[in-house]
């Protein structure tokens, strides 16, 4: 009974960040020169990478917490949202 329970509970966790993520990336793409804005107020990246990084990161959050969601290569979606955290 507790492994099922123990079980259940990861699930849910991994649904709940997932859709986090998944709420994220659709946010920042959505209004994606906001998030091109702030990037670029990083001061990090040099101004040819701040567009590229600006698309990158809400779509990989999108995709990559839809497929924590869905369970599909949990383990491989959940290294890539860790890394960019």
């Amino acid at each position: 009974m507790a492994w099922f329970m123990l079980v259940k509970l990861i699930s849910i966790l991994r649904v709940t960040i997932g859709l986090f993520f998944v709420v994220s990336g659709f946010l920042k793409g959505i209004d994606i020169g906001w998030f091109i804005d702030i990037v670029r107020g990083y001061g990090i990246l040099p101004n040819f990478l701040v567009f590229v990084v600006s698309v990158l990161i809400p779509f990989f959050e999108f995709l990559f917490g839809l497929m924590l969601v869905l369970g599909l290569w949990v383990r491989f979606s959940s290294f890539v949202l860790i890394s960019m955290v």
